[in-house]
């Protein structure tokens, strides 16, 4: 039995849609999620303690949480377009100014609040509504 053709014989455009949105989601919550081999070398860089950098990672979690609803009405509202093309500036902007903080306040403001929101518009309350 032959898999299903468009009548042209191409493949459908929704496919390069999906995926797109999968390596889109691998970037961004890998992303988020690899936050953990790089504790101990920020630590010492930024002169705190890994416990510090854990309320990083927990003020950023609970951000991304309350974000999501957010996200999901912005997406009904405006489409997902304009959330993900926004989502992603932010976040490059969050994670670029991560990498330059020197301090716990900008570690806690950059990734804890401004990135979990990035991570929010571009995650998979996005890319579900999109798809």
């Amino acid at each position: 039995m032959k898999p299903p053709n468009n009548r042209n014989g191409r493949l459908y455009y929704g496919w390069y849609i999906a995926v797109a949105a999968f390596v889109a989601l691998i970037l961004s919550m890998g992303t988020r999620s690899a936050f953990g081999p790089f504790l101990l070398p920020m630590s010492e860089a930024i002169a705190v303690s890994r416990t510090m950098l854990s309320l990083v990672v927990a003020v950023s979690m609970l951000v991304f949480a309350v974000s999501l609803p957010i996200a999901g009405r912005l997406v009904d509202a405006g489409g997902g377009r304009p959330v993900l093309i926004g989502g992603t500036v932010l976040l490059a902007a969050a994670l670029y100014r991560t990498g330059r903080a020197v301090t716990f306040e900008e570690l806690l403001f950059w990734y804890g609040l401004v990135a979990a929101i990035g991570f929010a518009a571009t995650g998979h309350v996005t890319f579900q509504a999109i798809l």
